[in-house]
């Protein structure tokens, strides 16, 4: 394969990598400048209602391109396999949820009299990030062996941490919600990361020789 013919697919994957780190770097920054916010108590939307809202809502819209960029990048592996193109599918769906979810600026506070749609959007996250993992297993694991156990063991976590986080008391709902959220974007973190060492690029040659 020629580098002019590689060369974009290593961009965009690179590309995906710098935005899935800087929406959560941002969801830091958001909650260190956000008066009476902590990483326990107060939960994103806290964060993303709150007076410095356009820092964890432009992370919101990092993360969105990050998502489509990622789609591009996991469609250039050539498969026309049912379930790795439904797997591509749910990218999007995150990516408008996501990027729906900065815009509206409703974030169940009772500010819109229109009615509450955050939940609907974070439901349409989550089981998009569900499918993600069980559909994407069949044609990772001819990659790396590993992502079986490895989706298994993501999607029990985050189920089980999703059921405790929809029935626990807001004391600690900032704290299990941002475990959750850091487990989705290290899971992306690495899908993108791998996907720019298998299109070539030079930086993750040398990363995936050090594995």
């Amino acid at each position: 394969m020629q580098s002019d013919e590689i060369q974009p697919k290593v961009w965009v994957a690179w590309f995906s990598v710098g935005c899935i780190a800087a929406a959560t770097v941002l969801t830091f920054v958001g909650s260190w400048l956000t008066p009476d916010a902590n990483m326990v108590a107060s939960t994103i939307s806290d964060v993303a209602a709150g007076p410095y809202d356009w820092v964890q809502d432009s992370g919101f819209y990092i993360l969105s391109a990050g998502l489509l960029a990622l789609a591009y990048g996991m469609y250039n592996l050539h498969t026309q396999r049912w379930h790795w193109l439904a797997a591509i599918a749910t990218l999007p769906i995150m990516a408008v949820a996501v990027t729906v979810m900065g815009f509206y600026q409703e974030y169940g506070d009772g500010d819109h009299e229109s009615g509450e749609i955050h939940i609907y959007l974070v439901y349409a996250f989550g089981f998009a990030f569900l499918a993600l993992l069980l559909l994407s297993i069949p044609h990772l694991m001819t990659h790396n062996s590993w992502w079986r156990p490895l989706n298994l063991w993501w999607l029990a976590l985050w189920i089980a941490g999703a059921v405790y986080y929809f029935n626990m008391g807001t004391g600690y709902d900032g704290l299990v919600e941002r475990a959750l959220g850091f487990a989705y974007l290290a899971w992306m973190f690495l899908l993108a990361w791998r996907l720019a060492i298998e299109g070539g690029s030079p930086w993750g040659k040398t990363a995936a020789t050090t594995e």
